[in-house]
């Protein structure tokens, strides 16, 4: 092969390269546009769903649990264990601890939001995420989502079924490599109000509020 032979097929393995690249962009986009289609409709979606975190040794830190969160755009209302969070889809963030009998509200991250809805992801992944399709597993699709600045998050990982891009899963893992893991047991649509998506102290008598506003 003569130089101008080889710089002309290097030149060609670039382009084949960077055209792969972009299609895996597309795709992964694609991949999460179709996902959050499953989230829309239009007076709410509910999601029920199990959740696990596990220690950076991989040991489980806490007992699997179920739970139940209920969206809409931006909203959402958590119910997890003793826990209730509601977002209100712009910029506070409240949850009650029944096992401390406190009311926080704060205006949180965006990692902070994830690590609480990791489905939130589908709707703030254009802005503070870059997007890869990682290796498939067993009849699904794995989208990587890599935080564009550092927040806590090392990697969430978003897994899809590979026939119609259904959410069935995530896991977050965090940079002291403990990774909190979500299955997704069921979606189906619900009946929502802007009342569900506040929490209010009045429906908490003698609770303590911890304003981090």
């Amino acid at each position: 092969m003569t130089t101008s032979q080889l710089i002309r097929s290097l030149g060609l393995l670039c382009l084949l390269l960077l055209s792969s690249t972009a299609w895996a962009q597309r795709s992964a986009q694609a991949e999460l546009k179709a996902a959050a289609q499953h989230l829309s409709h239009a007076d709410g979606t509910q999601i029920a769903f199990t959740a696990e975190t596990f220690g950076s040794g991989r040991s489980g830190s806490t007992p699997l649990s179920a739970g139940t969160l209920i969206v809409k755009g931006n909203q959402f209302r958590l119910s997890f264990g003793q826990m209730t969070a509601v977002y209100d889809g712009k910029k506070t963030l409240s949850y009650y601890d029944a096992s401390e009998h406190t009311l926080n509200i704060s205006h949180p991250t965006s990692a902070e939001l994830a690590m609480i809805n990791p489905l939130i992801i589908l709707t703030q992944a254009e802005s503070g995420y870059r997007t890869e399709m990682l290796p498939a597993a067993k009849g699904s699709n794995i989208i990587g989502l890599t935080p564009k600045t550092s927040n806590g998050i090392k990697r969430i990982e978003l897994q899809v079924s590979a026939q119609g891009s259904r959410p069935i899963g995530a896991v977050i893992i965090l940079q002291d490599g403990s990774r909190i893991v979500t299955r997704i047991t069921g979606i189906s649509a619900a009946k929502t109000s802007p009342a569900l998506f506040r929490l209010n102290k009045a429906d908490y008598p003698g609770v303590e509020v911890v304003d981090l506003r």
